[in-house]
């Protein structure tokens, strides 16, 4: 005979613990009168989509998490079973300390009987034959040498088998391609804040020469003038942030297609 059980465990009111549950079955086989086999099967299943690195992280801290409370239920099982093995062990014991009793006094009981009878036969029947009397000590021997009955118990421990787990053998490369797909964006970016940083210092570097090269405007159109060129030379560099943001905002929705892709 079998049994199967199938358990799912949600979480609710918690951040990303409500976007999944644990499936597990449980699947008991008896294998015969006092051995059972035990399998378990877990998997992770979501309700609603997430990122592949939120998967990733949530799959390995539930797979690691089941694992643990299974090896402890493993070793409740095997204390369990080895306290049963101990009290049926104690109780054989007993018992074959009574049956010994028992068998001691009825051993007893019996040899008082057939002395007393021996007697009686002794006493009434002197003239009985030498084979007779061989027959009586024969028989005498066989009830005073019978063997006493034996109990015979078997018991066998339950056993219990490991859980099943998936195979990560596919998700682990999977991981690999991200991080290095993370990794090189990093660094694009990395090299376009540098850029960034460098053009505002030599900006700052130069700002003291424009009043050095130039006098101070005295008059309305050569302030304006000034005005117009500062104008200008912002609107030159604010041309060229745009574009440094335009490629990265590019690169990051690239980024971001090849993860839906994959994800797919």
């Amino acid at each position: 005979s079998h049994y199967i059980v199938d358990t799912e465990v949600r979480n609710e009111g918690i951040k990303y613990a409500d976007a999944f549950f644990v499936a597990s079955r449980y699947c008991l086989v008896q294998l015969g009168l006092n051995k059972s086999h035990l399998k378990v099967t877990c998997e992770v299943r979501y309700v609603r989509s997430l990122m592949i690195i939120i998967k990733s992280f949530i799959e390995k801290n539930a797979m690691a998490a089941l694992q643990d409370s299974y090896t402890d239920l493993i070793k409740r099982i095997e204390v369990e079973c080895s306290n049963r093995q101990r009290s049926s062990n104690i109780i054989i014991n007993n018992n074959n300390e009574q049956d010994k009793t028992n068998q001691s006094i009825q051993m007893s009981k019996k040899k008082y009987s057939q002395k007393q009878q021996s007697i009686k036969l002794n006493s009434t029947m002197n003239d009985s034959s030498p084979d007779q009397q061989r027959k009586q000590i024969i028989h005498d021997e066989i009830i005073h040498h019978n063997p006493s009955p034996k109990l015979v118990i078997s018991s066998t421990s339950n056993y219990v088998s490991p859980a099943g787990w998936p195979n990560n053998n596919i998700f682990i490369p999977f991981c690999l391609i991200i991080m290095l797909i993370l990794l090189s964006v990093n660094i694009f970016l990395w090299l376009k804040l540098n850029q960034i940083d460098r053009m505002t210092d030599r900006l700052v570097q130069n700002y003291p020469l424009w009043s050095n090269g130039y006098s101070y405007p005295k008059e309305e159109y050569q302030w304006s003038l000034l005005l117009k060129r500062q104008e200008e030379y912002y609107q030159t560099k604010l041309n060229g942030l745009r574009s440094v943001l335009i490629l990265t905002h590019n690169a990051l929705k690239n980024v971001t297609d090849a993860l839906n892709e994959l994800t797919k």
